[in-house]
């Protein structure tokens, strides 16, 4: 904040690191404290906008060892700081695990793997359902989970469609980003004018041993452009149309190598095209998450100057770093929140980027 915003009194604000002393121990505690400047410079030195806090933020710990709850003063006025909140349903334990009688271990940190134990529930159905969750007994949750997950499984494809792609703002919204489940159908049947569809699904498949899932595509628009994939890596249709550009990625140890050698050089030349003829880019993956950002970063990357200005006559930036490349997903995540490449997508992105083209596989 003093870095952004140097006219904030400084004397009035309490800047000290705060962890929980049962949780982290004082030299964790200090090797935080010592990275905290750097990370408050590399945040000051972002493209995000930042607002101007009344308050320093200040994290509060909630965890099955908690026996009393923080208490904050009703009047914003008299606040010192702004809480937040974070809770955790993990237990801490010696050593990392405990025996249980039922002949079971408990793993520190497993509560936090919701996707084990939460049975689908999302954060968005615990709140609208609460009550009803709150005062059901232990035995009957399963099958009240169950019954609200089935039921809200069922109302959002009741609903596909209708929740708008997320432009990146920086870039006059020239590329978006949403999930496959969040497309409209029709528009795959017939896509609105000016518009092109990059779609990246994930299939666990096996390749047979006379196909090379790293080949090229063969399939071809009227522009040279891929718009299908023939290998048993994707559902390719004959009649797709040539504004639509669909990978299925296959799983195992072989989709990050495809998703570097076929996915973004494959995507990025049709994006390209297509750019240079205006229209706008819808990229999507199955969570608009990970592999939708990561080609969608690389076509803002290749196509769009540091100030988010589109290169004219399809030219391909020639002076990327990793600060620029990163910058560039500043820019995504401002615009789309639930953004969150995977470590593995964002190495491969910057490999390519950063591969001269004649060294590119």
């Amino acid at each position: 904040m003093f870095k952004r915003f140097p006219d904030i009194q400084k004397e009035q604000w309490d800047v000290s690191l705060y962890t929980p002393p049962t949780s982290v121990s004082t030299q964790e505690h200090d090797q935080i404290a010592r990275k905290l400047d750097e990370w408050a410079e590399a945040l000051a030195k972002s493209s995000f906008e930042l607002p101007e806090l009344p308050h320093p933020l200040r994290p509060f710990w909630i965890t099955p060892a908690t026996s009393n709850l923080p208490k904050f003063d009703a009047n914003p006025g008299s606040r010192t700081c702004l809480p937040i909140i974070c809770v955790s349903a993990s237990k801490q334990v010696q050593d990392g695990s405990e025996r249980r009688s039922s002949g079971f271990s408990y793993i520190q940190g497993s509560g936090d793997d919701h996707e084990l134990w939460g049975m689908g529930l999302t954060p968005q159905l615990f709140w609208q359902h609460k009550d009803t969750l709150l005062v059901t007994d232990r035995s009957s949750l399963p099958d009240l989970v169950s019954s609200l997950v089935s039921s809200n499984t069922s109302s959002a494809s009741s609903t596909q469609g209708t929740r708008a792609p997320e432009g990146i703002a920086k870039i006059s919204n020239r590329i978006l980003i949403t999930s496959l489940s969040e497309i409209d159908p029709a528009q795959l049947v017939t896509p609105p004018p000016s518009t092109a569809f990059v779609l990246i699904d994930e299939v666990a498949t096996t390749t047979s041993s006379d196909t090379d899932p790293l080949s090229p595509p063969q399939a071809q628009d009227g522009e040279g452009l891929s718009t299908s994939q023939p290998s048993p890596a994707s559902t390719a249709s004959p009649s797709m149309p040539t504004q639509i550009l669909k990978f299925e990625i296959p799983g195992g140890k072989k989709s990050q190598a495809y998703f570097l050698h076929s996915v973004l050089p494959t995507s990025l030349h049709f994006i390209g095209a297509k750019l240079s003829q205006g229209f706008k880019i819808i990229v999507a993956c199955p969570s608009a998450k990970d592999l939708s950002v990561g080609v969608t970063l690389g076509a803002i990357s290749q196509f769009f100057d540091d100030s988010g200005v589109y290169i004219e006559g399809g030219a391909v930036n020639q002076n990327l770093t990793k600060q620029s490349i990163r910058t560039r997903l500043e820019w995504i995540i401002a615009s789309c929140p639930r953004a969150n490449p995977s470590r593995t997508t964002l190495k491969r992105v910057n490999e390519y980027l950063l591969t001269a083209e004649h060294l590119r596989r």
